[in-house]
């Protein structure tokens, strides 16, 4: 179980971003994974972003939050990606061990 997150994208908020997002859904809808992490995603504002007018407006209101929030530097006309390929790849292992045996 994952979730794609800008809070997820700063290594000091992700485990937070790990207990409000993936920990209380799991809670509520009584289920556990096994494996589950927050990563980064991608905001992406440039000219080639496939989101709408209004929506890059509401994202870009939300980006404004979240660089004074959580620290989040985020680039404006291009395209942010806040991914850390290391972390999902680790997730990716972690789970891959869990579907072989």
């Amino acid at each position: 179980m994952f979730v794609c997150s800008a809070y997820g994208s700063v290594p000091k908020n992700r485990s937070k971003a790990k207990e409000d997002y993936l920990e209380k859904t799991m809670t509520e809808m009584g289920i556990k994974a096994d494996v589950y992490d927050a990563f980064g995603g991608v905001l992406d504002f440039s000219e080639s972003s496939r989101m709408r007018f209004l929506d890059k407006k509401m994202l870009n209101m939300a980006a404004k939050g979240l660089e004074k929030d959580i620290d989040l530097k985020i680039e404006k006309n291009t395209k942010n990606d806040l991914r850390n390929w290391e972390q999902i790849r680790a997730f990716a292992e972690q789970f891959g061990k869990i579907v072989k045996d």
